[in-house]
């Protein structure tokens, strides 16, 4: 029986009629099926981010910190590098080297992360205007983020989408890719094992054919507040004009700079 992949929502993994196939590239075969959001499930994901953010932008460094410590114990166990690694190949077709290369990196991604706590602190400066006055600068957190993360390097790539909004008290909506959504899950799955309450991370699953009308719909939604993505030019072009439309900032990492020749 092919592995079904849930969606992830307010802390728990929800099932629906309405599936699509996960096709792995080398063989050609159904290795899966996962749910495919409806735009209620995009609503519901966004609505519980937004609930969440409430508390968890008012959480200290310190329970931000022992989540990502916590996980980054929990990724080296066999438990999930079995995952990783069996999600991975599956779905991808990627070499086991480089499925190992996701559990490996993990690791390094989430205590890197813990790096940018320090950067969280506000500044005092001298006021230019009023003599003897005094300017408080405070870094607050923004809202809900959505994060679009692809399917080359699924577990690396989910992560750092999903880490440093999570760290600066944001909460997230976390979209896979249609190509691998078992693997990128297993995020969601180590950050709330690690501790992160629920609503903070919430993960949807969509199949190509209705990824242009989702993803436009959880842009429009009045608590997403940034967008960031990592994959193509062309499909970044028509995420950057969704969001122009509500004057929304994005994030974006694009193409490739190490084109090769396959012989």
């Amino acid at each position: 029986m092919a592995h079904l992949t849930p969606l992830f929502i307010g802390g728990e993994e929800k099932l629906s009629a309405s599936t699509f196939d996960v096709i792995n590239p080398a063989s050609g075969l159904v290795v899966g099926k996962s749910v495919n959001a409806s735009r209620e499930d995009c609503q519901a994901a966004a609505d519980d981010a937004a609930r969440a953010f409430q508390t968890w932008e008012h959480s200290t460094i310190a329970e931000r910190r022992n989540v990502l410590l916590k996980a980054a114990e929990l990724v080296v166990t066999d438990k999930y590098k079995n995952k990783i690694m069996e999600a991975i190949q599956t779905e991808t077709a990627a070499s086991p080297a480089l499925c190992a290369y996701n559990c490996t990196a993990a690791t390094n991604i989430l205590r890197t992360s813990l790096g940018f706590v320090g950067e969280l602190h506000g500044r005092i400066l001298p006021s230019s205007i009023i003599p003897d006055g005094k300017l408080e600068v405070h870094r607050r957190a923004i809202g809900v983020v959505l994060s679009m993360a692809p399917w080359n390097a699924p577990v690396i790539l989910s992560l750092r989408a999903v880490l440093i909004p999570i760290i600066c008290g944001n909460t997230v909506v976390l979209k896979s890719s249609e190509y691998s959504p078992r693997s990128q899950v297993i995020v969601v799955e180590l950050l709330h094992e690690a501790g992160l309450p629920p609503g903070v991370l919430n993960y949807i699953s969509v199949s190509r054919e209705d990824a242009p009308a989702r993803t436009g719909e959880l842009i429009a939604h009045p608590a997403v507040r940034k967008i960031t993505f990592t994959g193509s030019d062309r499909v970044a072009r028509i995420i950057a004009m969704e969001a122009a439309r509500h004057l929304k900032p994005c994030i974006f990492e694009l193409g490739g700079k190490a084109p090769v020749i396959v012989r």
